[in-house]
């Protein structure tokens, strides 16, 4: 008995001293291999991300075959756990992860948008994925609507703040970069809430951002709204709401955005002598909201002539110049001094817009439940007509000319304000 207590307080004393004093030396081949795929990851002749719903990067050699695939998401992880995908023709492997998508039911309807997002040198890939993806698609009776970008273009700061939100919530970086373009024209809608769509539902957005927008992705088929009601029976939903018809209204127009969590379509449309504003729910054609004002023409033309006239200068000089007494602290009194500086070549983006107005109300952009920007062009110059409105249901409305971001009009709820700068960054 007393060998035995011996014994074991023998291996306890031992078994005490490995764990303060001894290194069990680790197993390192796997992280041999690790180490291994992370040299070949670094050298790949190009790296590209696809997302549908489920996420996935693809790294690929010079010779076409894959280095190795990971998942950005746990959709992705789902669909490429029980693949093996290594060492295979890129081609080859794009087909077997939308076949995996099929089987596990992600590719929802007969359309589903599929985000390409180039991250590495495979901008010559380009053609080839398009073809692979539509063909694979069809293989399945279905069709692709595929977005494609690069990221490859984007600087340093950019890169991180994507990166940051990638991994915020755990999305990939295409997904991340998209979003953070539909905000620059829906500041209202938050990170968090688009980093939940289907890339279908950020399609669908997308197709809402103004063309500066758009012409930073390569777009093939437009976004699906077979999940929805769709923006023609949105319409007539509307209209029917108040016995109408459409041949009897004017100036109607649907757009889809974000609502309470809800996908919903705006529709507006002017109606003896009323402007009215319906919220459908997008999904089941419920009616959320009704809203109508009395319809005042909006007269850019003789808003510019008004304020030219107020400044004492002529009214192409908003566009090829800006005066430092229209805004500012106005001690020049509207009068040149000397130091003007050149406005934009082209427009400012609504993006840009919207940055340097939020900026002057000093709001941010968690406050805001709606933002609205229309474009008018007249002979007299091109101005924005610009509604954002707050949590709190104050309602600014601004009209700011196009080229120099100087601030025309401005008004909060009806009531005209001062403001003191420009409209721009």
């Amino acid at each position: 008995m007393k060998k035995l207590l011996f014994a074991l307080t023998l291996m306890l004393a031992l078994l005490a001293t490995c764990l303060i004093g001894c290194e069990i030396a680790p197993d390192k081949s796997n992280d041999d291999n690790n180490s291994e795929v992370e040299v070949l990851k670094a050298n790949a002749a190009a790296v590209f991300t696809l997302d549908v719903n489920p996420g996935v990067r693809i790294y690929v050699k010079e010779d076409n075959t894959v280095i190795a695939v990971e998942a950005t998401n746990e959709d992705g992880e789902e669909v490429v756990s029980e693949l093996e995908l290594e060492g295979i023709n890129y081609e080859t492997v794009v087909e077997e992860i939308i076949d995996k998508m099929d089987e596990k039911g992600y590719l929802e309807g007969e359309e589903s948008s599929v985000l390409i997002s180039v991250e590495k040198k495979a901008m010559d890939f380009s053609e080839k994925l398009n073809e692979k993806i539509n063909k694979t698609f069809e293989k399945h009776g279905k069709k692709a609507s595929v977005i494609e970008q690069e990221l490859d273009v984007l600087d340093e700061d950019i890169g991180k703040a994507i990166g940051d939100m990638a991994k915020k919530y755990n999305i990939s970086e295409g997904k991340a970069h998209l979003i953070e373009k539909i905000r620059e024209e829906f500041p209202e809608l938050s990170e968090e809430e688009l980093a939940g769509l289907k890339v279908n539902d950020l399609g669908m957005m997308l197709e809402e951002t103004s063309d500066d927008i758009k012409e930073q992705f390569k777009k093939v088929g437009k976004a699906v709204d077979e999940d929805y009601v769709g923006r023609e029976a949105a319409l007539t939903i509307a209209l029917e709401s108040l016995e109408i018809i459409v041949e009897d209204v004017e100036m109607a127009r649907v757009f889809v955005t974000r609502d309470e969590g809800k996908m919903v379509y705006e529709v507006e449309f002017v109606y003896n002598g009323m402007e009215y504003e319906i919220t459908v729910d997008a999904e089941n054609g419920t009616i959320l909201a009704t809203s109508s004002e009395e319809f005042v023409e909006f007269d850019a033309k003789e808003m510019i002539d008004e304020f030219c006239d107020k400044n004492n200068i002529k009214p192409d000089e908003i566009k090829n110049q800006i005066i430092n007494g229209i805004f500012g602290n106005g001690e020049n009194g509207g009068k040149h001094d000397g130091n003007e500086e050149k406005t934009n070549e082209k427009p400012l983006t609504k993006g840009e817009l919207l940055k340097g107005i939020l900026a002057e109300l000093e709001l941010y952009e968690e406050t805001l439940k709606k933002t609205d920007v229309r474009v008018y062009e007249t002979e007299s110059g091109t101005v924005f007509s610009v509604m954002i409105e707050n949590n709190t249901g104050d309602v600014y409305r601004l009209v700011v000319e196009a080229y120099s971001g100087t601030i025309i009009k401005a008004e909060l709820n009806g009531t005209e304000i001062e403001l003191s700068t420009q409209a721009s960054e």
